[in-house]
């Protein structure tokens, strides 16, 4: 079923890995609309969310936050559009940042 908004993903990542979060299931494309990520630890880290598509080994860096502070956030909001197959990722150095990703899931291929 198509959504307006709704919550694509969450995570708090372990310490400097590459977390997958979403891959997008055949037949469905999904848009993300708004990422937020928090620093929840007293030092400060870096943080990266970005997508893949597996085809064509493209990489598109969604959010690159150096030096995140501790207590800190980051949010990018746009429109990115993830087809079947399409991956994304969440990377925090420290292992202390989370993250939210929010946007729509559209029944079939854009």
């Amino acid at each position: 079923m198509a959504t307006r908004s709704t919550k694509l993903a969450t995570a708090k990542p372990a310490a400097a890995v590459a977390t997958l979060v979403l891959t997008v299931p055949a037949g469905y494309t999904y848009l993300a609309k708004s990422i937020f990520a928090y620093n929840a630890g007293g030092v400060n880290d870096n943080v990266f969310v970005w997508a893949g598509d597996p085809v064509t080994l493209v990489t598109a860096y969604i959010l690159d936050q150096f030096n995140l502070a501790a207590g800190g956030k980051a949010e990018w909001e746009g429109w990115l559009t993830l087809n079947p197959g399409d991956t994304l990722y969440v990377y925090s150095q420290a292992g202390i940042s989370h993250f939210w990703i929010s946007g729509s899931k559209l029944p079939g291929i854009a």
